[in-house]
């Protein structure tokens, strides 16, 4: 019972995490991409967030103080650990779906396992979102997160859930 709960999670979380990877590719495409990552304020050389940058800039819109920095650069340390540890896992499982045979015999009990697998893999992202969220949340003053989702809500390209 629990592989088919786990297995219906995770066809919808690779199916979105597909489409965010097209729409992502499109964006860049249209210079986007380009836009935000030229000035290095959003993301470094390898197309990846700046923590660096992101800290500064948090610093300056929101008026951080000098423990709440210190606070968020742990934070974001903590975070880019957790990520890095993923790597090989997602390699493997990425390795995984490449090299799946669908004329094995057993072709169906394989990619359930994997689909198992992407399951986990997403259940801790989003552990980690959350963890961030939650850390960021407990660091900043409400004043300083309501400011925040101000400019979350401002930026381009995000909807607007009325």
């Amino acid at each position: 019972m629990k592989t088919k709960i786990i297995a219906l999670l995770a066809i919808p979380a690779l199916i979105a995490i597909s489409t965010f990877s097209l729409a992502q590719s499109d964006q860049e495409k249209s210079g986007w991409g380009k836009k935000h990552s030229a000035d290095g304020q959003y993301k470094n050389h390898h197309g990846r967030r700046n923590p660096e940058q992101m800290l500064k800039k948090m610093t300056e819109k929101l008026a951080l103080t000098e423990q709440q920095q210190i606070d968020i650069k742990a934070l974001f340390e903590k975070q880019k650990i957790a990520s890095d540890a993923g790597k090989d896992s997602r390699r493997a499982l990425h390795e995984a779906l490449r090299n799946l045979d669908v004329n094995a015999a057993d072709y169906d009990q394989q990619l359930t396992a994997i689909k198992e697998q992407a399951g986990l893999k997403a259940q801790g992202k989003i552990d980690n979102m959350m963890a961030i969220k939650r850390g960021l949340a407990a660091i900043l003053t409400p004043e300083q997160l309501e400011k925040m989702q101000q400019m979350k809500m401002n930026k381009p390209g995000v909807q607007h859930n009325s």
